[in-house]
């Protein structure tokens, strides 16, 4: 580690780091690396709470080595069941906190992490899995600001076998098992998997994604003269030249792919939208954010209108990761995180694999009925707003969210049991609804 430190200039040996520790082999292992290189180190420990005993017992744990080797250490507890974002992205963000506010006050000049190449590995396989080339390439920074990580070099086999052979002990997280959350699905099974076609896959795709990286960095300014020409953006709308005849044509549709990529079309839109090159004047492609229309020597992107179906307003939710939609005087947002927060009550969560067709929103209409969950069979919507005492006024204004199935979701009230998180859920999003006075 001490060569790559030299390499990457990461570290001075005066430098005073504080060090995030989790209590896991990782932060653990590198805490022993730092101690035998001579730094003057701080540790910081958050304790988000949710795994009840098992995270006051790693708390518990960091401060008895920061005893044992007499060292300072910062411990800060906090609730994260009240955030309007994911957790991961709240705990993240609480943590970036708290690192950032010590070297303030204790004068710190680095923060370190023990991220390794196999975090590496799993961000650029779930990057990958979403579409989005620019975080694919970006990946985890060995350095950042006053953020370093040490460890970017080594698998985590190495660091295990490290804590094995120099007898370091260190907490297991019960969560890192649960093969529910995307992160772990690729780290406990694909990974392992890709072992049997190449030894070291982590390192392998690593170093691909170094190479795509440069590359694309290249290109992206190789292309902005070109973008100047062929890419016009005036008053939200957009015009795409259809070709252009100092590029070939599939070297045209590659630039096309990245400027649309930036414009926050997913892959699979952006070459139904490329594909509009080659088709007739009139035909169309309804993107992420646009409506895009072929032309006589171009394509038009303008905002998207929301398309009015007959039964009520379609939510594209299997299509977009993240989404934003205003419905009369509703505003929708949706997401996918990885995992599912229970105590979120202020959030509709649906087991998306389970949406069958169009997932619509409506208000309610005499006649529907759905499963609600916690109780046994159906119940008409009408019996549901009668029982939980929804006045008379304000029953008309009730919506519902539905598909080809029927109503999965009846505002502030019920959701089905048939579109219900479980355990086997792999696909999770998350509703809210805002009312716009």
């Amino acid at each position: 580690m001490q060569q790559f430190i030299s390499d990457q200039n990461l570290l001075q040996v005066q430098d005073k780091v504080l060090l995030g520790i989790s209590g896991g082999v990782d932060s653990i292992v590198l805490l022993h690396l730092l101690l035998a290189g001579g730094y003057q180190i701080g540790l910081a420990h958050v304790n988000y709470g949710l795994r009840g005993e098992e995270s006051d017992g790693d708390q518990s744990f960091c401060e008895a080595l920061a005893r044992e080797f007499n060292l300072p250490i910062f411990v800060r507890k906090v609730e994260l069941t009240n955030s309007s974002r994911s957790i991961q992205m709240a705990a993240r963000e609480a943590r970036y906190q708290f690192f950032y506010e010590l070297c303030a006050q204790e004068h710190f000049s680095k923060i370190i992490l023990a991220h390794h190449l196999d975090d590496q590995a799993e961000t650029l396989l779930m990057e990958l899995l979403r579409g989005r080339e620019e975080e694919i390439f970006r990946g985890i920074p060995v350095q950042h600001l006053a953020v370093i990580r040490p460890l970017a070099f080594a698998t985590k086999s190495e660091i295990k076998n490290y804590a094995e052979q120099h007898s370091i002990k260190f907490r297991e997280d019960s969560s890192n098992q649960e093969e529910y959350y995307l992160r772990n699905e690729i780290r406990l099974n694909i990974l392992p998997r890709l072992t049997k076609i190449h030894p070291y896959p982590e390192k392998q795709l690593v170093d691909r994604k170094e190479v795509y990286n440069r590359q694309y960095i290249l290109l992206s300014n190789l292309l902005e003269p070109i973008k100047k020409i062929c890419w016009k953006e005036e008053k939200g709308n957009i015009t795409i030249l259809t070709h252009y005849r100092e590029v070939s044509a599939l070297n045209y549709a590659t630039a096309l792919s990245i400027w649309l990529e930036k414009s926050g079309e997913p892959v699979h839109l952006r070459k139904e939208i490329i594909a509009l090159i080659s088709s007739q004047k009139g035909k169309q492609v309804v993107g992420k954010t646009k409506l895009w229309m072929r032309e006589k020597d171009s394509i038009i992107g303008v905002p998207l209108i929301r398309p009015i179906l007959s039964e009520g307003y379609y939510i594209p939710i299997q299509d977009r990761i993240t989404g934003h939609e205003i419905i009369d005087s509703w505003e929708i947002t949706w997401d996918h995180p990885e995992i599912f927060e229970d105590k979120d009550i202020t959030s509709v969560w649906i087991d998306e694999d389970k949406i069958i067709g169009n997932f619509i929103f409506r208000y309610w209409k005499p006649g529907d009925n759905m499963k609600p969950l916690g109780l046994a069979g159906s119940k008409k919507i009408s019996d549901i707003l009668t029982d939980t005492k929804v006045s008379t006024s304000q029953r008309k204004n009730q919506f519902v969210l539905a598909d080809q199935e029927g109503i999965c979701y009846l505002q502030n009230y019920r959701i089905s049991s048939r579109v219900r998180i479980t355990r086997k859920t792999k696909n999770i999003v998350r509703i809210r609804f805002k009312f716009l006075k």
